[in-house]
């Protein structure tokens, strides 16, 4: 990113030095001072992005992780006892609405802020959102499929759930290891 900036910057001097043919020891130290506050606008921004970007991942993987919490609740419920079956019925409804604001957030991410509004049809941003999506079609499928959320009444053996159970952890690890990995891209 460094390198980017001192290119750029070099390449204002040359075409300022150009415009100014005549005498840019006059110019010089308006000039280096207007570098310098862009210089430090253009670190500022990406801090931002970056800082952005913890924010997001932070908040989709506490989703993650509060979705994984009533999805495994759910999975354990006795339904042989009316209580069960209310805190299955409360369960269900959390997952669901935890599933659709994953669902949002991931649909928001990358493209927040001044730097990634920019480049939001760029092709590495469509290829975050399209894994992205993949490992999020995948999770729902893992936790709504065949499961007591997508059938109340199911009756599911101990090694089934363990299976289900495992399978939903994992596919929310995938979408995690991908939006840790996002953090690497620079825009």
């Amino acid at each position: 990113m460094t390198n980017y900036l001192t290119i750029f910057n070099l390449l204002i001097l040359i075409a300022f030095s150009y415009w100014l043919s005549f005498d840019i020891n006059k110019y010089a130290g308006i000039f280096v001072t207007v570098i310098g506050a862009i210089s430090s606008l253009y670190f500022f921004i990406f801090r931002q992005h970056k800082m952005m970007l913890m924010k997001s991942i932070k908040s989709i993987n506490d989703l993650i992780i509060k979705n994984n919490e009533k999805f495994i609740d759910s999975m354990l419920h006795d339904l042989s006892e009316p209580k069960g079956k209310v805190e299955l019925e409360k369960d269900r409804k959390k997952v669901s609405l935890y599933l659709t604001f994953i669902k949002v957030e991931i649909d928001n991410f990358p493209c927040g802020g001044p730097i990634t509004s920019v480049f939001k049809d760029s092709q590495t941003v469509k290829d975050i959102k399209k894994s992205l999506n993949k490992y999020y079609s995948d999770y729902h499928e893992a936790i709504t499929f065949d499961t007591v959320i997508e059938n109340p009444s199911m009756n599911i053996e101990s090694q089934k759930k363990d299976l289900l159970i495992d399978g939903a952890i994992h596919s929310s690890k995938n979408i995690s290891s991908e939006l840790e990995k996002q953090l690497k891209i620079h825009f």
